[in-house]
């Protein structure tokens, strides 16, 4: 067995930051927009979150606030009374 923080051939292996996933376990998608409604994510980000590379996570996770903030605005509608 190789020792702690050694990959193959007893070369260190990088560690790199495990950014975590925004999902909050409400997945459903928003009609007019295509975004989820509980993490602000596209399909298409869903889809690429396992591979996406820690810089390309915090892309999409600078992106989500504003996403959210604008979906439930969009819910937000003059009372007809």
């Amino acid at each position: 067995m190789e020792p702690q923080g050694q990959g193959l051939g007893g070369r260190r292996s990088l560690q790199l930051p495990v950014t975590a996933s925004p999902c909050t376990k409400v997945c459903l998608l928003d009609p007019a927009m295509q975004w989820c409604r509980g993490c602000g994510r596209t399909i298409g980000e869903i889809a690429e979150w396992g591979t996406a590379t820690p810089e390309r996570r915090e892309v999409i996770l600078a992106i989500l606030p504003d996403r959210l903030v604008q979906m439930r605005s969009d819910d937000i509608s003059p009372n007809s009374d």
